[in-house]
């Protein structure tokens, strides 16, 4: 894959060689035009984002215009790597780092000085796809929004894509290689997961060979439908219904669990749940130190896990009216203005605040239980301060790269996000942040013996001072279904 790619230096620059005083600006800026390799045709909707060079984890991401044009604004001195990615918009084109490269540590980083605008052209090759139909098992009728997945080595999605109303769905931008597809309603249809054939895990499914730019068709898929609960949250004393309580549901028998977050009016549902009993609690979000894990209530208003009520379930029933109350409100992160353009530069960069707080990482190994991460965190901003920000969790992970011959083959790592959530602290406050793992992150770790792996967690701070610090991933989920 060719690419041209120009990196200018910004109106601040420029006027100072000319002797010209400009007005204030607050950060630098990264721009640029993304275009088709073949045909030099305009990409609308792509996804482009900035990583800092130290840690390779995505700080902020803009999209693409319909001339192809983006803009990363208000970035301080720093070096990058930046991404272009298709994967919101399921589109054809190949994702890839700058400058024409597949994995972070092998990108170009771009250089950033507070006053500085750079630009960063990019033209991507088109990739294969995987397509087919999702069918019922027992209808033979269309299943709509079926979450499709198509996954390279080691189970890590290259790309994934809802089900239409005909029930089919289909996998752009792939690199060429081999691929498992799997099938899940991902609490959206009430259908159990699978891989193609009928397989239950990535090792075990039947593996499609991708060639770019051609396209693989008819990897369709029968679904069997599985049982489901559904329920709402309200407030104690209030009634109100409360949005972003995380509602978990674990087996009585065996390890299987899941979890899902309450929508706008408190309501929540856990589908393509296998026969069995299962317990369901309400609020697993942020839990005091050092209590440990628990949810605030069980259902019928259990105050333990050994006092809850079991639901005995099995496809393709449907269980109404699991209800909930919780005291504690999820801290919902207020819409922030969006950073303004740089009109001009300054001869000085722009004061630091007086006062910054600052954010510790508690140390030790990090629970993964029903879906969610606990990491522990100390807002350290004063009593009348607070803290809030972004939890990351991220892992390396090394991939065979080949080397020419006569040449060292160096070492290549691909930085993977396990998973995210956002905090909000007062001073002084201990807190465990529940940070939830993507579906195929999870599916990872449990590749792992005893669920357990070293990541990093990365934690920033508005208006201060972010942490980082080296963690180990345990617990005992196992895959969706799996029996103990």
């Amino acid at each position: 894959m060719a690419r041209s790619a120009r990196l200018t230096l910004g109106l601040g620059l420029c006027m100072a060689i000319i002797g010209v005083v400009p007005a204030a600006a607050t950060a630098g800026q990264i721009s640029g035009t993304v275009t088709a390799e073949a045909g030099g045709a305009p990409i609308a909707g792509e996804h482009v984002c900035q990583f800092e060079r130290t840690g390779a984890v995505e700080e902020s991401c803009t999209e693409t215009d319909a001339e192809g044009h983006y803009s990363l604004i208000s970035l301080p001195t720093g070096s990058y790597v930046i991404k272009f990615s298709g994967w919101k918009g399921n589109l054809p084109w190949i994702d890839e780092f700058y400058d024409n490269e597949y994995r972070s540590d092998e990108a170009d980083a771009v250089a950033l000085n507070w006053d500085e605008r750079l630009t960063v052209d990019a033209q991507l090759a088109e990739g294969g796809s995987i397509s087919g139909t999702v069918t019922d098992e027992g209808t033979g009728e269309p299943i709509a929004g079926v979450w499709a997945c198509a996954s390279a080595s080691g189970g890590i999605p290259g790309r994934c894509a809802f089900s239409d109303a005909a029930g089919h769905y289909r996998l752009n931008g792939l690199r060429s290689g081999e691929y498992a597809v799997e099938f899940e309603g991902a609490n959206r249809v009430n259908y159990l997961h699978e891989y193609y054939r009928d397989a239950e895990s990535w090792a075990g499914s039947e593996k499609i060979v991708v060639e770019e730019p051609n396209q693989v068709t008819g990897i369709d898929a029968q679904l069997a439908p599985g049982a489901q609960i559904l329920g709402q949250v309200t407030q104690v004393g209030t009634g109100v219904p409360v949005p972003g309580v995380f509602v978990c549901l674990q087996a009585v028998e065996g390890e299987f669990q899941d979890c899902e977050d309450t929508d706008a009016a408190g309501d929540y549902a856990l589908r393509g749940l296998p026969a069995g009993s299962y317990l369901v609690g309400f609020n697993y979000g942020y839990v005091s130190l050092p209590d440990g894990l628990h949810a605030e209530q069980w259902w019928q208003g259990a105050s333990s896990k050994a006092e809850a009520t079991p639901i005995t379930i099995a496809p393709p029933e449907t269980r109404s009216g699991i209800d909930g109350q919780v005291a504690h409100i999820p801290y919902v992160e207020p819409p922030s203005a969006p950073p303004t353009e740089i009109t001009a530069a300054t001869s000085s960069p722009p004061p630091a605040p007086a006062v910054k707080p600052r954010i510790s990482i508690r140390r030790g190994r990090v629970p993964v239980i029903h879906r969610h991460a606990r990491v522990g965190l100390l807002c350290r901003a004063g009593t009348s301060g607070s803290c809030r920000g972004t939890v990351r969790l991220v892992i390396r992970r090394k991939l065979h790269r080949r080397g020419r011959q006569g040449r060292h083959r160096k070492a290549a790592y691909r930085t993977i996000v396990l998973g995210r959530a956002r905090y909000s602290l007062h001073g002084g406050e201990r807190k465990f942040v529940a940070v939830r793992l993507k579906r195929w992150a999870l599916r990872f770790l449990r590749r792992t013996r005893h669920h357990r792996l070293r990541a990093r967690s990365i934690v920033t701070l508005v208006g201060g001072h972010g942490a980082h610090r080296a963690i180990v991933l345990e617990g005992r989920a196992r895959r969706r279904g799996a029996r103990g």
